[in-house]
């Protein structure tokens, strides 16, 4: 999206534009635009200077970084497009199962989950021996 400035000639304008989604098709991989963009901003002109000072609003879909699963997210930023750095369809999302891969949302899995810090396998490898020993 580019903002030509030189249309601008008062000291103080105001700009709204509407951006709809297929504008914005290809953009990213990490989201995709599902509904109007819309800007809405004042434009401070001082001699060559600009200053824009205003709010964009949109909705993404964005996968959710725990099951996967797409959702909509309603966005309104000062021109910041404020993403969440992971986001997430909701906040008691459970993920997905990291053996299987089920969605824990939506099922359960009977799968038996055991991981062990590989650091601790000295110390586990004498506790073993000791217990033989007894």
């Amino acid at each position: 999206m580019i903002l030509d400035l030189t249309h601008f000639r008062q000291g103080e304008s105001t700009l709204s534009r509407r951006y709809d989604p297929p504008a914005f098709d290809g953009r990213s991989s990490q989201f995709r635009v599902v509904a109007p963009v819309v800007l809405q901003a004042t434009v401070h002109k001082d001699k060559n200077r600009f200053r824009l000072v205003g709010t964009l609003t949109a909705t993404l879909q964005l996968a959710c970084s725990r099951c996967l699963e797409a959702f909509e997210l309603p966005v309104g930023a000062s021109f910041d497009l404020a993403l969440p750095m992971k986001p997430l369809c909701r906040e008691d999302c459970r993920g997905l199962c990291a053996s299987c891969g089920a969605n824990l949302n939506e099922e359960t899995c009977d799968c038996q989950v055991r991981w062990e810090d590989p650091r601790l396998a000295g110390l586990k490898a004498v506790v073993t021996r000791n217990n033989d020993d007894a």
